[in-house]
């Protein structure tokens, strides 16, 4: 479903100046406070932005699909109808998740008997799986929509520029498209002022109302002759309304997609159960990560059914996400924190000119680590 045109001055403002109160946005990340007491009140700021960008995010999209543009000038894809309002359902919890897991850790600090602690730590587990579960239900019905292909789609970011740019061209276009009718209702008034007035001695001849519809006719038709040739030359970006059909590599890809979905679940649920220190939740979302990759790829390695461009560039968005295992627990505390990342900062401080940075830098990374939607990755 296409969201609806603009018609508020107010609303068409912002969404052609969305960009300028993104960088708004990103001034709450240097707000005093932002990692430490005021943790709480500035990921609520920033969340409370975020949703608000995301909405008109969502607008802007709509109006490039109502306009028959699916790619923004920066060559992205804008995702089609069918993905927009479950696209935005997900975008929201995102926005919201770890502000709520902030208000459950800040929850679970101010008691301090150990009763009280293990209630509020069991809140924040129960919380956050809860969160894990409520993305995976939405993808599934994404996944579900799209008739098992790949989830390709993300994010709605529209440039506030191809907004202005759209809505200034359907302005213009208004202007011209009232002319004829205008010249038309010009013309029936004169000619129902003539059919009244037969006294009248400068009546038009029957020449002359001819030669004026003739013009009329010919008016229409160029205007139709041009939306005509805009329509020919946009035919080959038609936005699909419907989804595409199943892909020929259906059974693999879904489970492929399936595994993906739920690997965040997988980690959290292990994770709880095992411990922070054990392995079991490292290993097992791994090798989950790695099934769905290969079941993704299945259909494009042994039955040579090729990949589209979209699904290709997925795909090594996935692979750069696997980055992640390296900051999570226990492999950060076994191989980075205490041994490589630490020998090289240690030779930096060595270096006067790079005496501070290694402390800042271990200071905003152990701040990273602290919040598993930092490195959940989902």
């Amino acid at each position: 479903m296409i969201p609806k045109q603009p018609k508020s001055d107010i609303l068409i403002f912002l969404l052609e100046n969305s960009d300028h109160l993104a960088l708004l946005k990103s001034f709450i990340t240097f707000l005093p406070g932002r990692y430490g007491e005021s943790e709480l009140f500035s990921e609520g700021l920033y969340s409370v932005a975020n949703i608000f960008l995301s909405y008109l995010d969502y607008r802007s999209s709509g109006i490039l699909l109502s306009n028959n543009i699916n790619k923004t000038t920066s060559g992205e894809k804008v995702p089609p109808p069918y993905y927009l309002k479950t696209l935005r359902w997900i975008t929201t919890v995102q926005n919201l998740e770890l502000f709520f897991e902030i208000l459950a850790t800040k929850k679970e600090g101010q008691h301090s008997n150990n009763n009280n602690n293990n209630n509020n730590n069991n809140i924040k587990k129960i919380i956050i799986f809860l969160i894990e579960l409520l993305k995976a239900i939405l993808r599934l019905k994404l996944l579900r929509k799209t008739n098992g292909n790949m989830l390709v789609h993300h994010s709605f970011y529209v440039p506030s520029k191809d907004v202005k740019t759209i809505l200034e061209n359907n302005r213009k276009q208004q202007t011209v498209n009232k002319r004829p009718a205008v010249t038309m209702s010009t013309y029936n008034n004169n000619n129902n002022n003539n059919n009244t007035n037969d006294n009248n001695n400068n009546r038009r001849t029957l020449s002359d109302q001819i030669f004026e519809q003739q013009s009329i006719v010919n008016e229409e038709n160029n205007l139709f002759y041009l939306k005509q040739r805009e329509l020919e030359q946009n035919e080959s970006t038609l936005i699909k309304l419907l989804p595409p059909p199943p892909p020929k590599d259906y059974n693999t890809k879904v489970i492929g997609e399936v595994l993906f979905i739920f690997r965040p679940v997988i980690y959290w649920v292990s994770y709880c159960i095992f411990g922070k220190k054990s392995w079991k939740p490292w290993f097992l979302s791994l090798v989950t990560e790695l099934l769905s990759k290969l079941f993704s790829e299945y259909g494009n390695l042994k039955q040579k059914i090729k990949l589209t461009l979209l699904e290709d560039k997925e795909l090594d968005r996935r692979k750069k996400l696997l980055l992640f295992y390296l900051i999570r627990s226990p492999f950060y505390e076994k191989f980075i924190g205490d041994g490589l990342l630490n020998k090289i900062f240690n030779l930096l401080k060595k270096i006067h000119f790079f005496k501070t940075l290694p402390d800042i830098l271990i200071n905003y990374l152990n701040v990273y680590r602290t919040r598993y939607f930092y490195t959940s990755a989902s």
